[in-house]
């Protein structure tokens, strides 16, 4: 998917919380990108460090791999050459020596993935499809249930009616390819997003069509729990979730209010707009509008910034000067407080992506952003815990272990059955099970990563990484 380029200015700054937003959030600057126009940016481990690295996606042609050192800094990029990069996404997609690299060739019309060789280094690209019409946005699930990691990817489409979104079974050569949304001209199937979101165990889809400006729900009909048939999907009951955007960036889901049910957060870059769309458990969605000051946002998650336990929303606005990155605190009580810069407009020359993690691996979220003017890639460190904000609140009764972990999670004092949520840094539910006394948790499946893990019965967090 195309973007265009913005050109306003704007200034603005505040203060957190009391303290100054030096205090508060420090920079460190990466350094200048390999290639121009950094466009797309993820985040996760790809070496058998416990620090997460980046991978940077340009549209002048590379896909850019930077390694933590784990001492705030990222050594220089190796550099993989692909063009006009509009996708990449890091995941284990053969199970072999860790993470992947997954990335997407807006004119070149192909999906690829890089196999991590284990040593450091990753192998050259490896074509999963070379016949979709401008790809662009990846992400990856057990979408048909079992144990090899599927991807699902937005087509822009650019010749006739093939915008469409369609995921990979991942059943070994070739991939299989498949409709999540059948070729429809005129969509302009942008952003998406993957998570269970009606809690029936299967993965569903969220898509937001730029050209149309709609955003689309896809419930998964697949349930592995009752048979066997085939993977299909269908569009929400109350049709579209959103529509008249005037041009659809950014979309995640997240549970934006702490109510244990995701909702579906979208970001009108030309609206402009932040807003979430309420779910309310029964496949009903409520829009909420976010009180948003900038002209341009552009990109935005859920995430739990100030490590109180409660969903936050964190933001960027996409103009070549007013680029701030910003953040709504939950009040802990389902809503969101005024907006806080974290940076202001000195920061970048345009944020079209940044992606979020324990870069320092000291127990709450970083921020990594990329500037699509100004080639730079740089990190800001979380210092909001030096502001006494609480930690997660733990029972003194409950408690979990081992952590870290791999494949299990056992507890202690646990004396009934007991419903079980686990979410991922973005705030996304992604387990969510009843277990018996003495039973473990199964988290095989899950990517490394920081989780949160919260006993619902019992009012109970616990914070846990996954290696």
């Amino acid at each position: 998917m195309k973007k265009q380029i913005l050109t306003l200015l704007f200034l603005n700054a505040i203060i957190i919380a009391g303290f100054s937003q030096a205090e508060a959030f420090i920079t460190h600057t990466v350094g200048t990108t390999a290639s121009a126009s950094p466009y797309v940016i993820a985040s996760g481990h790809l070496n058998s460090g416990s620090h997460p690295d980046i991978v940077v996606g340009t549209q002048t042609n590379s896909v850019e791999i930077y390694i933590n050192n784990e001492d705030d800094t990222f050594a220089a990029p190796m550099v993989k050459t692909l063009t006009q990069v509009n996708g990449v996404h890091i995941a284990d997609l053969d199970g072999i020596n860790g993470n992947d690299i997954l990335a997407t060739s807006y004119d070149g019309d192909k999906l690829v993935w890089y196999a991590n060789n284990g040593d450091g280094t990753f192998a050259d690209e490896a074509i999963i499809s070379s016949t979709v019409d401008g790809p662009g946005t990846i992400v990856t699930g057990f979408i048909d249930s079992d144990t090899t990691l599927d991807i699902a990817l937005a087509v822009y489409g650019g010749d006739g009616d093939t915008d469409r979104v369609i995921w990979f079974a991942n059943d070994g050569l070739p991939w299989t390819e498949q409709d999540v949304i059948p070729a429809t001209a005129g969509l302009g199937c942008g952003n998406i997003d993957i998570a269970d979101v009606d809690g029936d165990t299967d993965l569903d889809i969220v898509v937001a069509n730029v050209d149309t400006g709609t955003v689309e729900l896809y419930y998964n009909n697949y349930n592995p729990l009752t048979d066997n048939d085939p993977v299909s999907f269908t569009e929400s009951a109350g049709g579209d979730i959103s529509t008249g955007n005037t041009y659809l960036f950014g979309l995640a889901f997240g549970d934006v209010n702490d109510d244990s049910y995701l909702d579906i957060l979208k970001v009108d870059l030309y609206g402009p707009q932040i807003a979430y769309y309420q779910n309310d458990g029964s496949g009903t969605f409520s829009e909420v509008i976010v009180n948003n000051t900038h002209p341009y946002p552009s990109i935005a998650f859920v995430a739990d910034l100030n490590n109180d336990s409660y969903n936050d929303i964190i933001a960027a606005d996409g103009l070549n000067a007013n680029d701030d990155v910003f953040w709504f605190e939950s009040d802990a009580v389902g809503g969101l407080g005024s907006e806080t810069i974290i940076r202001d407009n000195n920061f970048h020359n345009q944020v079209y992506g940044f992606t979020i993690n324990d870069f320092d691996n000291d127990g709450d979220i970083d921020i990594a952003t990329i500037g699509y003017q100004d080639n730079r890639l740089k990190w800001i460190e979380n210092e909001l815990n030096l502001l006494s904000i609480p930690a997660i609140e733990l029972s003194s009764d409950v408690s979990i272990y081992p952590n870290p972990t791999s494949n299990r999670i056992n507890f202690k004092g646990i004396t009934e059955k007991t419903n079980v949520s686990v979410y991922d840094i973005l705030g996304k539910k992604i387990i969510s099970q009843s277990i018996n006394v003495n039973q473990a948790l199964d988290v095989s499946k899950l990517q490394n990563g920081i989780y949160i893990l919260r006993l619902d019965d019992l009012n109970s967090s616990f914070k846990f990484v996954k290696e």
